[in-house]
C-alpha cells in the first residue's frame, strides 16, 4: 500500500533513525581508564573497543550465525536488510530481512504484522573486496615481527586476521532504507519484544546496511599490562590447507584469548569455502520517540504462566523508557571523542 507523503512524515516524526559506521551494543564498552584496579575486561569488550577504532563498523566477536537458523541463513550469514540486535556476547541476533519475501526460507515463521518486503534493485547494492588474503587488522598494541606472528604491547590489544581475504557489502540506496525503517521501526519493536520475547531497550533495534564477510579468521585479544606480565604475549597465526579445507589455529605464549575458524575441531566449518563469517556490521540503529516507546511498551502483552493462550498486559514502560535513556546517554558520551554526531531521520 502506497502512504500519503502527510502519513510518511507522521510516522518518520516519531522515529529517529542514527546511521553509525559501527551498531551501538556501546553501553558495556567503558574506557579502559574506567577499568583500571578492577577486574580485567571481557575479552569482547577489549576486542570491540579497540577495533571500533578501524572504522569498518561494529566487530562482532562471534562471527558466525546462529546454527539454529534456516540453513540457507547459515550458508550465507549476516546480509545487507537483515533485522537484528546485536547481542551483549557480541554475537548478532537474526529476526528477519527487509528485502526477502515473506515467503523465503530466510523469513520462515512469524514475521512482523504488516510485513511487506521493500523492493530493491541489483544496484542497490554494492559488493567489492575489502581484504586481501593473509591481510590483518590489530590495535597499535600489536606489534607485527614477521609474517602472521605478533607481540603484545601496551595494557590491552586486539587483532582479527583474514587468511583469505574479505567482501564488503553495503547499500548504496539509503534514502530507501531510511524512509522504509521509520515507517516499520514501530511494528519490528512490537514485534522484537512481543512475538520473539528479546526484552530489548529502545535503540537496540538495527537494520544492517553493510557488512565485511569472510570464509575464515583468527581473532586474539589480551588484557593487562605487558612490560609487567611474566611471560609476554607472542602468538603466530597459522592457515593450513588440508583435504576438507581450509584449518587455522594460533600457535601462542603469555595470558591471551585467541580463537580461529574454521578450526581443526570445528567440522561445520569445513564444508567448502562458504563466506558467511561476519567480521563487521553497518547499520542503522532505530530508536522510537520516548511517547511512542512508552505507548508501544503499553500495548505488548505477553503469555502469563500457566495460563495456556491467554495473555495478560504488563507495564514495563517506567522501567525500560528509564533504562533506555540512560543507555543512549551513555552511549553518545562514551563515543562522541572518537565518532562524528550521528545523522538522525526526523
Amino acid at each position: 500500500m502506497v502512504q500519503s507523503l502527510t502519513s510518511v512524515r507522521a510516522n518518520r516524526a516519531n522515529t529517529i533513525l542514527c546511521e553509525f559506521l559501527c551498531a551501538p551494543h556501546w553501553p558495556h564498552l567503558i574506557s579502559s581508564d574506567q577499568e583500571r584496579g578492577s577486574a580485567p575486561p571481557p575479552s569482547n569488550t577489549v576486542y570491540e573497543r579497540q577495533l571500533l577504532q578501524k572504522r569498518h563498523g561494529f566487530p562482532l566477536w562471534i562471527p558466525q550465525p546462529n546454527g539454529h537458523l534456516p540453513k540457507s541463513y547459515v550458508d550465507k550469514g549476516v546480509s545487507v536488510g537483515d533485522v537484528g540486535i546485536i547481542t551483549p556476547e557480541g554475537a548478532f541476533d537474526y529476526l528477519f530481512n527487509i528485502c526477502l519475501p515473506a515467503e523465503h526460507p530466510n523469513n520462515a515463521g512469524l514475521l512482523p504484522e504488516g510485513f511487506v518486503p521493500l523492493l530493491t534493485q541489483h544496484k542497490d547494492i554494492s559488493e567489492f573486496p575489502e581484504h586481501t588474503s593473509d591481510s590483518y587488522l590489530s590495535s597499535p598494541s600489536f606489534q607485527k615481527l614477521s609474517g602472521l606472528l605478533f607481540q603484545g604491547t601496551g595494557s590491552e590489544g586486539a587483532l582479527l586476521t583474514m587468511p583469505q581475504g574479505a567482501l564488503h557489502e553495503d547499500i548504496r540506496n539509503l534514502t530507501k532504507f531510511r524512509e522504509y525503517a521509520a515507517l516499520h521501526a514501530h511494528s519490528w519493536y512490537k514485534f522484537a519484544n512481543g512475538v520473539c520475547g528479546r526484552e530489548i531497550e529502545n535503540g537496540e533495534l538495527h537494520l544492517v546496511t553493510g557488512c565485511d564477510k569472510a570464509s575464515s579468521w583468527g581473532i586474539a585479544t589480551f588484557s593487562g599490562d605487558q612490560t609487567m606480565a611474566e611471560e609476554p604475549v607472542q602468538l603466530e597465526f597459522v592457515a593450513e590447507d588440508t583435504p576438507n579445507g581450509c584449518v587455522c589455529f594460533w600457535q601462542h605464549s603469555g595470558n591471551v584469548d585467541v580463537k580461529a575458524c574454521p578450526s581443526p575441531f570445528d567440522h561445520s566449518a569445513q564444508q567448502g569455502h562458504m563466506r558467511n563469517q561476519c567480521t563487521f556490521i553497518r547499520s542503522h540503529t532505530i530508536s522510537l520517540s520516548e511517547g511512542e516507546w512508552i505507548k508501544l511498551m503499553n500495548s505488548i502483552t505477553v503469555m502469563s504462566p500457566g495460563e495456556g493462550s491467554d495473555t495478560s498486559s504488563i507495564d514495563r514502560t517506567s522501567n525500560i523508557s528509564s533504562r533506555s535513556k540512560s543507555t543512549l546517554k551513555r552511549l553518545f558520551s562514551s563515543f562522541s571523542a572518537l565518532y562524528p554526531p550521528p545523522s538522525r531521520l526526523l
